[in-house]
């Protein structure tokens, strides 16, 4: 998947990783030239049986005279160390990619979102076209999901249950609606809050519009249900991007 660098945290993730890049050819460079230019010889005012004991012991005194031995060993140590943040960097790049640049090839839109269905009948089927078998038939209008995936007109999408498939285009919208969910009836407040009045009480399974695609952030939504409107935990809906829903 290609980086967005329209956004300022790619830039940054882009600039970064050019200039790790740059900084680990620059060390390579480095350990060429020396290795080229400084290896240890043996001198000749040693003893020919110390030079020769000195050949057989890999000339270490020799090397450890001319800072070879120093060098070698910081030499590794250094080369562990980037080697070791190069890596850790390349997974967070990776990572940063998909969770930030992530977009539909077709829309231009994040992935994943929150739609909901435009028809009350809408086939989902095994793959991006009408030739795919239908795997399953959603018959409520308003039924939120969420879109993972795009291929030209066709979206896959996943519900609350998980459950996944594609689905054209022209049968998903950008209104936003949610879906109570849990095993006991959720009580419409009429601020966001537990204590103030109660607007009405609302089934699992109630679809009720969402009157702000950003509430979670405040963990209260304002929704409209029939004539009702007020206030429900963001908890308890699915339909927003709260912590419990990311996956």
């Amino acid at each position: 998947m290609e980086l967005d660098l329209d956004t300022p945290i790619n830039q940054w993730i882009f600039l970064l990783t050019l200039i790790l890049v740059v900084w680990y050819v620059k060390l390579l460079s480095a350990i060429l030239k020396y290795v080229r230019y400084s290896a240890p010889t043996l001198e000749n005012n040693f003893p020919a049986d110390q030079q020769r004991l000195e050949v057989n012991n890999r000339c270490v005194h020799i090397m450890k005279s001319c800072g070879w031995v120093r060098f070698k060993h910081s030499l590794r140590e250094k080369l562990y160390a980037v080697g070791l943040l190069f890596i850790a960097f390349v997974v967070i790049l990776s990572t940063a990619a998909q969770s930030v640049a992530q977009v539909g090839e077709s829309s231009g839109l994040p992935l994943p979102r929150f739609v909901s269905l435009r028809a009350a009948e809408v086939n989902l089927r095994s793959g991006p076209g009408v030739r795919y078998p239908i795997l399953w038939v959603f018959h409520r209008k308003n039924w939120p999901v969420e879109i993972v995936d795009e291929f030209d007109n066709w979206r896959q999408i996943r519900d609350l249950r998980g459950t996944r498939g594609w689905v054209h285009r022209s049968m998903v919208q950008g209104r936003r609606f949610v879906v109570v969910q849990g095993g006991a009836v959720q009580p419409l407040q009429a601020e966001s809050h537990s204590k103030s009045g109660v607007v009405a009480r609302l089934e699992p399974g109630v679809i009720a519009r969402l009157d702000d695609a950003d509430c979670a952030a405040q963990k209260w939504c304002p929704v409209s249900v029939e004539s009702f409107t007020g206030w429900l935990p963001a908890a308890v809906l699915y339909g927003v991007r709260t912590t419990n829903q990311v996956k």
